[in-house]
This record gives structure tokens, C-alpha cells and sequence, in this order.
């Protein structure tokens, strides 16, 4: 976390993640080191090899890892300027992982950015129903100051 946030080298986050996941073994396990690893991947454009993980994670992965996972795809699909799949993967988030507290919040808040940014007017009906549905989440806060 500290190579990635705050010294702002995420190759080394990338390096330092992989040498534990290879020492640990650890496939789905450790929830926020993998996304911050994610994230990484993202930073430095390792698209092939953050596709794979993504995908492996969605075939094979609990609920909640897939739900973070799809989330993490559409940030990069998000990153690649591909506004509409961004738009699926965090819209089917939304709906398919409802009860999932961690994910759907950031999903609906992003579906919403997304449907902004391609200046379609909907994206209001999604922060209401962020508003609505999980309103003690930072995502519902967000959503508020932009409604």
C-alpha cells in the first residue's frame, strides 16, 4: 500500500505483490492488497496481465471478489476511454451484486459518472437510488454533493 499511495511507485507495489503472491501462494485471498496490485497494474498500463487476473477472478471467485473484480475491470476500461463497457461492468455490478455492501455503492456511483460522461441524463436516477438504497456509504455522500 505504501509504494503504491504514498510514494507513488507502483512498480514496485506490481514487484513486492507478485513476490508475496508467489511466496503465499495466495490465489483470491488478501482483498485489498489484490486490488491494491490492481490498481498498479493499471497505473503502469499492464492491461494483458490485469485482464487475466480479472478474469480468472470472475469465472472462479466468491461473490464479493467478483463484484470488486468487475468494478476494477470497468476502472480500466474507464482508463482506456471504453465509456460504454465501463458503463456494463459497473451497471451489472450494481444489479447483480445488490447485497454486496462494499461494491455496489462504488458501482452505482461510477455507473452514474459513466452514463455522465457520455452525457446521457440518467445517471441522476442512479445516484438517487445510491441515495436511497445505501445511504451511509462514502459513495451516497459523493453522490449527494453532485445531485
Amino acid at each position: 500500500y505504501i509504494y503504491l499511495n504514498q510514494k507513488n511507485d507502483p512498480k514496485k507495489a506490481v514487484s513486492l505483490c507478485e513476490d508475496y503472491f508467489r511466496a503465499s501462494g495466495a490465489g483470491e485471498g488478501q482483498a485489498g492488497l489484490r486490488r491494491a496490485y490492481w490498481t498498479a497494474l493499471m497505473k503502469l498500463e499492464r492491461f494483458s496481465t490485469l485482464t487475466k487476473e480479472l478474469d480468472e477472478i470472475i469465472a472462479t471467485g466468491s461473490r464479493d471478489a467478483v463484484a470488486v473484480a468487475q468494478i476494477v475491470r470497468g476502472d480500466m476500461y474507464r482508463t482506456k476511454e471504453q465509456k460504454e463497457d465501463a458503463f456494463k461492468d459497473y451497471m451489472r455490478t450494481a444489479l447483480l451484486f445488490k447485497d454486496i455492501k462494499v461494491a455496489a455503492p462504488e458501482a452505482l456511483f461510477k455507473a452514474a459518472e459513466m452514463l455522465d460522461a457520455m452525457r446521457d441524463p440518467r445517471g441522476d436516477l442512479l445516484r438517487k437510488e445510491l441515495v436511497q438504497f445505501y445511504p451511509e456509504s462514502e459513495f451516497a455522500n459523493k453522490a449527494r454533493s453532485k445531485m
